[in-house]
C-alpha cells in the first residue's frame, strides 16, 4: 500500500509499542536536509491511541486475529489519528462527517476499497473502545458502513503461461523452482508457504503419499495437503542445497542469508519472475487462484452429467368437439349427451335402468344425468344399483323425499365439524 502521508503528520512523538515506524528517506547528496515540522503536543487523539493499544491490541490478540491483522488495524487507527491532529480535531468533537472525509481523501489518493473498508473497522473499533472505557461518551462512528468492494474475477494462469514460468522457476534455482512447484501443485497461502519448516514435509515412501502439514493457517488450524509427486522432486531438489537442514529449520531462507522467506520478499520473486516470462500482475495468490480453478474444473468433469433440459412446449389445435371429448370440463362425450337427452325427454311413468361396463363410475354417471336433467330442467331422481344406474321423471313424493333429506343434512354436517368431533 503506498504511504502518501507525509512523516511528521502519522508517526507519534514517541515510539509505541506493536508499531511499526518507517526511517525518513535520504536526502540527495550535496542538499541540507530540510528541518521536519515540529509534531504537535500529545493530546487527547495522542492519549486515546496508546490506552487503544494497550487494552484493545490484547483483545484481538485474544479474538486469535493473525499478527498482519492486528499491525494494519493499528496503522489504520495510527493514520486517522494522525489526521485528526493535522484537522485540529480531538476525539471529543469527531462526528461520522468526519470519517467519511477521511474515507474520501483516501480515495483520491488511490487507496483500494478494500484498505479503506479494514480502515473504516479499526476505526470504528478504536471508538467502540473508546466508549467501552469511558473515554468518550458513545461512539461516533457505529453506523458509519464500509465502502463496497470492488468484486473483480481473480487472475488465473494459462496452460501455456503456467508452463512458462515452471521453466524459468526450474532454470533459476532449486529453491526458486521448489517454491513455484509448491504453489501450483498444492494451492498454499503466501504466509503459509513461508511458514513451512523442513520437519513438516513428508516425502513418499513405502506406498505412503507425501504431505506437507500447514501449522497456523487461515483461520489459525494446522492442515495436511497432499504433495504431487513433481512438488516432491523439486522440494528434494531444494532440500539438497540447504544449508541447514534440520527439522525446525526454515524450508525456504532468503538467497545469501539465514533468514526465512518473508511473504514480501517471495511476491517480490514471484511477481519478477513474471516480469521475465511476459506476464503481468502474478502473485503467488495467483497460483491459488490458478489451483482452484483447476480443481473445479476436475470436479465438474467427474460430477454424473445433469438431466438432459425438457423438451419445449408444443401446440397444436383440436377441433372443439374433439377437445370437450378429450378432457375433463362441464361437457359430456356428444354421443353420451345426445342419448340422455332422449331418455329424458321420453320419461313419463316408467324408469330407465342404465347398465354401466367394467371402470366407469356409478358416481360419475349419475352426476351427468342430473347435469343433463337441469339442461332440460327435468326433474330427475337417481339411484345407483349393482350394476349401473337407474333413473326417472321425479314424482311429488320424490321432491318431498328430497326437501327433507336436505333439510336434515345441514345439521348433520355441523354435527361432524363441531371441535372435538370424533369421525
Amino acid at each position: 500500500m503506498r504511504d502518501t502521508t507525509p512523516r511528521h503528520d502519522h508517526a507519534p512523538s514517541t515510539p509505541v509499542p506493536g508499531v511499526r515506524h518507517r526511517r525518513p528517506p535520504p536526502s540527495p547528496p550535496g542538499d541540507a536536509r530540510p528541518t521536519p515540522t515540529p509534531l504537535p503536543p500529545p493530546g487527547p487523539t495522542r492519549v486515546a491511541l496508546r490506552q487503544w493499544l494497550a487494552r484493545d491490541g490484547e483483545a484481538l490478540v485474544a479474538r486469535q486475529r493473525a499478527p498482519g491483522t492486528l499491525a494494519l488495524y493499528r496503522d489504520a487507527v495510527v493514520r486517522f489519528c494522525a489526521a485528526c491532529e493535522r484537522w485540529g480535531l480531538t476525539p471529543y468533537g469527531l462526528t461520522r462527517l468526519d470519517l467519511l472525509r477521511y474515507l474520501a481523501e483516501l480515495a483520491q489518493q488511490g487507496y483500494a476499497a478494500s484498505t479503506r473498508a479494514r480502515t473504516t473497522v479499526a476505526i470504528r473499533r478504536f471508538f467502540q473502545c473508546l466508549a467501552e472505557a469511558g473515554v468518550l461518551p458513545y461512539n461516533p462512528f457505529a453506523r458509519v458502513p464500509a465502502p463496497p468492494l470492488e468484486r473483480q474475477a481473480p487472475r488465473v494462469l494459462t496452460e501455456a503461461e503456467d508452463a512458462a514460468l515452471g521453466q524459468l522457476a526450474q532454470r533459476e534455482s532449486p529453491r526458486t523452482w521448489a517454491i513455484v512447484a509448491v504453489l501450483r501443485q498444492t494451492g498454499l497461502r503466501a504466509s503459509e508457504l513461508c511458514g513451512l519448516c523442513v520437519g513438516d514435509v513428508t516425502l513418499a515412501q513405502d506406498g505412503q503419499p507425501g504431505q506437507l502439514v500447514v501449522r497456523q493457517g487461515k483461520g489459525k488450524q494446522d492442515r495436511v495437503v497432499p504433495l504431487p509427486a513433481p512438488a516432491q522432486e523439486a522440494v528434494q531438489a531444494s532440500l539438497a542445497t540447504h544449508a541447514n537442514p534440520r527439522p525446525e529449520a526454515p524450508l525456504l531462507v532468503r538467497p545469501h542469508a539465514a533468514r526465512p522467506l518473508t511473504r514480501q520478499a517471495l511476491g517480490s520473486l514471484i511477481t519478477r519472475l513474471g516480469a521475465r516470462a511476459g506476464l503481468r500482475e502474478v502473485s503467488p495468490q495467483t497460483f491459488r487462484h490458478t489451483f482452484l480453478a483447476q480443481r473445479r474444473r476436475l470436479r465438474m468433469q467427474q460430477e454424473p452429467p445433469m438431466p438432459p433440459a425438457p423438451p419445449p412446449l408444443l401446440f397444436e389445435e383440436l377441433p372443439l368437439l374433439q377437445a370437450r371429448t378429450l378432457g375433463r370440463g362441464p361437457w359430456l362425450d356428444p354421443v353420451l349427451h345426445q342419448a340422455l337427452r332422449e331418455q329424458m325427454a321420453a320419461l313419463s311413468t316408467r324408469a330407465v335402468r342404465m347398465r354401466l361396463p367394467r371402470g366407469v363410475n356409478t358416481q360419475t354417471m349419475r352426476a351427468r344425468i342430473l347435469r343433463v336433467a337441469r339442461e332440460l330442467q327435468v326433474p330427475v331422481t337417481v339411484r345407483r344399483v349393482a350394476d349401473g344406474v337407474i333413473f326417472w321423471r321425479s314424482t311429488p313424493e320424490d321432491l318431498a323425499q328430497a326437501q327433507a333429506v336436505a333439510a336434515r343434512l345441514p345439521g348433520a354436517q355441523r354435527r361432524h365439524t363441531r371441535p372435538g368431533h370424533q369421525r
